[in-house]
């Protein structure tokens, strides 16, 4: 993901709403944007680990996020098709999506 803000209200600093994302499979395989302390691929255990400093307290509720967004994203190939994204486009991106959504169940 390039090219992306946090905001801080004055409890937490939070990732902004999403705009102008761009993959970066190349060369690394692996996005830009890291969470967590090392630099290995997110799992579900990071994600929950994290979650604390985006102001998502409670265990629990991360869990329902880290799910919910997963519902969504695991959606990503209708939505591609809606908004037309060409078939080229979306074959380049199909496996690093499935593989990243594999890796947080």
């Amino acid at each position: 993901m390039q090219r992306f803000i946090c905001c801080n209200n004055d409890e937490a600093w939070r990732l902004s709403p999403a705009f102008d994302l761009v993959p970066n499979i190349g060369f690394n395989q692996e996005h830009v944007l890291r969470i967590g302390i090392d630099s290995s691929p997110v799992n579900l255990m990071t994600l929950l680990a994290e979650a604390k400093h985006f102001g998502i307290k409670q265990r629990r509720h991360a869990l329902d996020v880290v799910i919910e967004i997963h519902e969504v994203v695991s959606k990503w190939d209708a939505v591609f098709t809606e908004c037309g994204v060409p078939d080229k486009d979306a074959v380049s991106i199909d496996k690093d999506i499935i593989q990243r959504l594999k890796r947080l169940k």
